[in-house]
């Protein structure tokens, strides 16, 4: 799952491969592979307003089994970063 596509992803980035995929594809594996703190900043901020910040963070960016509470401070510190 998830480490098996930051591999990838991770092969693709050494060997310059990711200048020739399209950038919306490039950031569904990313998305895919838990990196919302990547992701989130380089989507379009005209459609990304916090609640869908939030939700992909909640969907992608923490465990399937965090509570609110950890998804919310996930969340919190990722916009102090």
């Amino acid at each position: 799952g998830k480490k098996l596509l930051e591999d990838q992803i991770a092969i693709w980035e050494q060997h310059g491969l990711t200048k020739h995929m399209d950038s919306d594809r490039l950031l569904c594996y990313k998305l895919l592979a838990r990196d919302v703190n990547e992701v989130i900043p380089q989507m379009n901020v005209n459609l990304m307003d916090w609640r869908r910040a939030l939700a992909l963070h909640m969907w992608f960016g923490v465990s399937p089994t965090a509570t609110l509470d950890e998804i919310l401070a996930s969340y919190e510190d990722a916009l102090a970063n």
